[in-house]
C-alpha cells in the first residue's frame, strides 16, 4: 500500500531573486516522522511554511512547483485546496509559541468554535482530552480561564501543539519545536510525538541532532535549497562532503 501523504514535485521558492528552495521533490509518509536537519538559511522552515501555504503572508516571496495532498486515494494540489480547509488538514506549529491574547480555554476553543458545531459540553470535552494529551491538564486545570500568556514556554509550546491538534490534522508541520525548552518539556513533547504518527504524518525541523535521531523514522539533510542526503542512518554513515561538514561542525 502506497502511504504517501504530501508529494512535492519540482519544488522552488524565491524572495525578490534569491532562490532559497532549489528544485526540491520528495515524498512524506503517513505514520512517519521525517526530520529535517541543516544550517540556518538553507531552506529548512520555508519548505514548512510553503506546505501549508503560510509562506503566502511573506513579502515578495515566489514559488513553482507542485505540492500534493493525499485525498482519498488521490492526489490534490494544495494550491486547489481553499486556506481554510489545507490549514485545518496540515498544521504548523512555529519555533516561537504563539499564544492567543485569551485565556487558556479560550486559546483551545477557538479552532473548535471555527471548524466545528460542537456543542459547549462536547467542546470541553474535546479541550479536556486533548491538554491530557500533551500532558498539560494537571499543570494548567485550576486556572483554565487565566491568561495563556502567563504560562512557562515549555507550557506555551504545549499549549500551541494541542490547540493545533484539535482541527485534528492529517499531517503536523513542528519548527524547532523544542529549542528553547528545558530537558522535561522536551521529553513531553517528543513522546508526545512518537505517540501522534500513528495517526498522522510529522515533520519536524530540528537542529538537534540527537532529537533528530530519537525521533525519526527519515532524516533529511538540506543544504543551500536543496536536498542534499535523505533516509534513515545518514547520521551514522553521512556520504556527502556537506553533511559531513555540517556534522562535524
Amino acid at each position: 500500500m502506497n502511504n504517501v501523504n504530501v508529494k512535492i514535485e519540482n519544488l522552488s521558492v524565491s524572495y525578490d531573486d534569491k532562490k532559497v528552495i532549489d528544485n526540491i521533490n520528495y515524498s512524506f509518509y503517513r505514520n512517519e516522522i521525517t526530520c529535517i536537519i541543516g544550517a540556518s538559511g538553507c531552506g529548512k522552515t520555508t519548505l514548512l511554511k510553503t506546505i501549508n501555504r503560510s509562506i503566502e503572508y511573506d513579502e515578495n516571496v515566489k514559488t513553482s512547483g507542485n505540492i500534493l495532498l493525499e485525498e482519498n486515494g488521490h492526489f490534490k494540489n494544495i494550491y486547489d485546496i481553499s486556506e481554510e480547509v489545507l490549514r485545518k488538514r496540515v498544521g504548523i506549529v512555529s519555533q516561537n509559541p504563539v499564544v492567543f491574547p485569551f485565556s487558556i480555554y479560550k486559546n483551545l476553543l477557538y479552532p473548535l468554535d471555527y471548524y466545528t458545531k460542537l456543542n459547549k459540553e462536547e467542546k470541553k470535552e474535546k479541550v479536556i482530552s486533548v491538554l491530557k494529551k500533551v500532558e498539560l491538564y494537571d499543570e494548567v486545570k485550576d486556572n483554565l480561564d487565566k491568561y495563556a500568556d502567563n504560562l512557562s514556554g515549555g507550557q506555551k509550546q504545549r499549549l500551541c501543539i494541542a490547540r493545533t491538534l484539535l482541527t485534528e490534522p492529517e499531517v503536523l508541520l513542528l519548527d524547532e519545536p523544542c529549542s528553547a525548552l528545558d530537558i522535561k518539556n522536551q521529553d513531553v513533547i517528543e513522546k508526545l510525538l512518537l505517540q501522534l504518527k500513528n495517526e498522522i504524518t510529522i515533520i519536524i525541523v530540528t537542529h538537534n541532532i540527537k532529537e533528530a535521531e530519537k525521533l525519526k523514522d527519515k532524516i533529511i539533510f538540506m543544504d543551500a535549497g536543496k536536498i542534499i542526503e535523505d533516509g534513515v542512518d545518514i547520521i551514522k554513515n553521512p556520504k556527502s562532503v556537506a553533511l559531513k561538514d555540517f556534522l562535524n561542525y
